[in-house]
């Protein structure tokens, strides 16, 4: 921001400047001509009115002060010679004066603040205004390159002067002298405030009692070991203005060293808690080692044990359950609960074995209740070779569970009973002619008692100018039964 007003404040000085130049040169000019006329001889002022030679000149009011000591030897008084040819020259210098030359000096501000040397540059320019009233560029031009001189010869003299404090400065810094560098400082700033120079030692003298305190403590953090504390103070001391080498590496070297000690410490705890089988601890060591951005490669192997782990204590888990199901007698369940695992589980080997197991009981005790539930499947003969099968198939499982012992002993009886003839007395008029569809004939009979096998059967009874009668029957096992069977109804 500084910069930038100092450069407004020149733009505007070099434009109040030119415009002063170019209105004030005629009224001016006329003013040194007649203060010269009156001091001079009459023959000069028959040329006051020569307004082509004086017009572009620009003289400074203060003229009038310099014209009117009558004590003061003024050169100017000398009889004025004609150097027309140098006015461009002139120009061009006193342009480059206002324009450039002293504007420069708001760069350098003891010398902007100089009355001595404020005061050769009016004089200067008074006598630089009066030197071109009267046509004399040449001497006029002296007077403009003469305070232009000056002004570059002290600029100069400040340059060395604040190059020799700062040389100083250094020597001193660098030997922690910080009072002598305090008080060099204070001069440089005296010269050039804005210099980068000036405030980088601005900003490492202020700094410095808390960089010097920073520095002991990181030492000390450094000989006991303590990476940490020892990273957190350079961390501090980066935030500050100093000169000290290789804080940013340091920082970064001691940050990869925390960072690996604490990768292999947490590496050793997730091992340690894969070991004990604590797979909650290994998923909070395997989370931090993620957060810190460790290789995938290096932890594989972990990973893979920590899932071992839980698939076994998922296994564990499992067959306990299983096995207080199949404590209660309870296959349907058991085999329900190793279904539901057999996608993650179903690879291992003990899975297999033990789903294999509980899956034959659990066939087989839903099989024979199944036939249970449905006795009257067993009139087919296919069927009941099927339970005869399905029953030798169990007889080396019974003593595994008690209802499928005590289910297949009922099937066992029942499938004997349907293998049991039963006994139907078929009654009928004598003139009936009595036969049992797809099974045999009775005959015409007023009674007859026949066997038959449990099942399903339709009786007919025909006689002729009659319409057939049929009854079906559903012969129950060890369940004897009557069945009348007339053709009473004439066609």
């Amino acid at each position: 921001m500084l910069d930038i007003e100092v450069q407004k404040a020149k733009a505007e000085r070099v434009r109040r400047n030119r415009n002063t130049l170019i209105g004030v040169v005629a009224g001016i000019a006329v003013i040194a001509v007649f203060l010269f006329v009156s001091a001079k001889a009459p023959s000069i002022a028959t040329n006051s009115g020569d307004e082509g030679s004086q017009s572009d000149v620009a003289v400074s009011p203060a003229i009038k002060e310099v014209q009117t000591n009558p004590q003061e030897a003024n050169p100017l008084e000398a009889e004025p010679i004609d150097t027309s040819y140098a006015k461009p020259d002139f120009l061009t210098a006193l342009d480059r004066l206002e324009s450039e030359v002293i504007p420069s000096l708001d760069a350098y501000p003891r010398l902007n603040n100089s009355a001595q040397l404020q005061s050769d540059i009016q004089d200067a320019r008074e006598r630089a205004a009066i030197l071109a009233a009267k046509n004399d560029y040449a001497s006029a031009l002296n007077q403009v390159t003469s305070i232009e001189q000056s002004i570059e010869s002290e600029k100069k003299k400040e340059q060395q002067s604040f190059t020799g404090l700062l040389k100083d400065l250094e020597q001193r810094w660098q030997e922690k002298q910080i009072s002598f560098a305090q008080n060099l400082l204070d001069e440089m700033n005296k010269i050039f405030p804005d210099h980068p120079d000036t405030a980088r030692y601005k900003g490492l003298l202020s700094d410095w009692p808390k960089v010097s305190a920073l520095t002991d403590q990181i030492s000390v953090a450094k000989a006991e070991g303590d990476e940490e504390t020892e990273a957190s103070l350079l961390g501090a001391l980066a935030e500050l203005n100093h000169d000290i080498p290789n804080v940013e590496s340091r920082i970064a070297t001691l940050n990869e060293s925390i960072k690996q000690r604490l990768e292999r410490n947490t590496i050793k705890s997730l091992q340690k808690a894969i070991d004990q089988k604590n797979t909650a601890k290994a998923d909070k060591y395997l989370a931090e080692l993620r957060r810190q951005g460790v290789e995938p490669s290096k932890v594989s192997h972990l990973v893979s044990d920590l899932a071992n782990v839980k698939r076994q204590q998922s296994l564990k888990h499992l067959f306990n359950r299983v096995d207080k199901a199949l404590s209660r007698d309870e296959w349907h369940q058991a085999y329900q609960l190793l279904q539901a695992k057999r996608q993650t589980l179903g690879t291992n080997d003990n899975f297999q074995t033990r789903h294999a197991f509980v899956e034959q009981i659990h066939v087989l005790t839903s099989a024979v209740k199944d036939y249970l539930d449905h006795p009257s499947r067993l009139a087919n003969k296919r069927v009941q070779n099927e339970v005869k099968q399905l029953l030798e198939n169990a007889q080396a499982k019974l003593p595994l569970s008690k209802t499928l012992k005590r289910n297949a002993t009922k099937l066992t009886e029942l499938l004997k009973a349907y293998r049991t003839k039963v006994a139907v007395t078929v009654t009928s008029d004598g003139q009936t002619y009595v036969q049992v569809k797809s099974v045999g004939i009775v005959g015409v009979v007023s009674s007859k008692t026949i066997q038959l096998l449990p099942g399903n059967y339709i009786f007919e009874g025909k006689r002729k100018g009659y319409v057939t009668k049929r009854v079906k029957v559903d012969l129950r096992p060890a369940t004897p039964l009557s069945v009348k069977i007339v053709a009473d109804e004439q066609i």
